[in-house]
């Protein structure tokens, strides 16, 4: 890892070591706008202080458990990094942008999509023809798992697992350092089905029927990895870096590419 990609790395773990300040401030400026409202304005919103208390305690919750990501200590690359990371990015040149943010944000609803129960129609309707292929292709094979397949754009790693749950070994790529600390702690870190619970979706304010909708609590994970997997014959990794420059020089040594993109 070079000096920018370190700098870089740096950056996204304090974006998730700092959600919480973040998205306090957020609820600051909503509520200092909220209070430029006059009397009667504000009588048509009644429960808005209610619900300015309600997001800061949600966001606590997240904050707890965006830390779950950063606090293996395999993922800091030497002492002096790590107690890089125990600064608020106050402190330190190289704070968090706020696309930084976002995506730890972004983070949080995708772990709805690819490790929760309510997530399960949709990733049947995107992972399931792919997994199907991959079986019509190589399911007749005795030893699976000597079939290599590779997951570009891997994200939280669930495609690449339901893949090695099948008895194939896959490696997934992933680019981003928000996708790969968050995938690492789901994959490797979790122990028990619904271990944690969190709100991903109160910084979403569009397409919301109520406020309940807004503020409700998601559990993850809907199955754990390491305990499928403890007796797979299978290989299973996750690589950091840019497909092409990863990749360029492996042709031929893999089985299949397992592409997926959703949004």
């Amino acid at each position: 890892m070079n000096r920018e990609e370190e700098e870089h790395f740096k950056r996204i773990v304090l974006s998730f070591a700092n959600y919480g300040t973040d998205s306090n401030r957020w609820v600051d400026h909503l509520q200092v706008n909220w209070l430029r409202l006059n009397e009667s304005q504000r009588r048509l919103l009644p429960s808005m202080e209610s619900k300015f208390t309600s997001l800061r305690s949600k966001i606590e919750i997240n904050s707890k458990f965006i830390k779950n990501f950063i606090k293996d200590e395999r993922v800091f690359l030497n002492k002096d990094m790590k107690e890089y990371f125990q600064m608020s990015f106050d402190e330190k040149r190289g704070s968090p942008l706020e696309r930084d943010f976002e995506k730890v944000r972004s983070t949080l609803r995708q772990f709805v999509r690819d490790w929760s129960e309510e997530g399960a129609a949709e990733r049947k309707q995107s992972y399931d023809p792919i997994l199907s292929e991959i079986e019509r292709m190589f399911g007749s094979c005795e030893r699976k798992w000597e079939i290599k397949i590779l997951v570009p754009g891997a994200g939280l790693g669930r495609l690449s697992f339901e893949i090695v749950r099948r008895g194939f070994s896959c490696e997934g790529n992933e680019f981003s350092y928000h996708m790969l600390l968050a995938s690492n702690f789901v994959l490797n870190q979790t122990s028990k089905v619904n271990e944690y619970r969190f709100h991903p979706f109160i910084h979403q304010s569009l397409n919301v029927v109520n406020e309940e909708d807004q503020l409700r609590s998601i559990s993850i994970p809907d199955v754990v990895p390491t305990q499928v997997l403890k007796n797979s014959k299978s290989e299973y990794s996750m690589s950091a870096g840019e497909f092409i420059e990863s990749y360029q020089s492996q042709i031929g040594k893999l089985s299949c590419f397992a592409v997926h993109f959703m949004e």
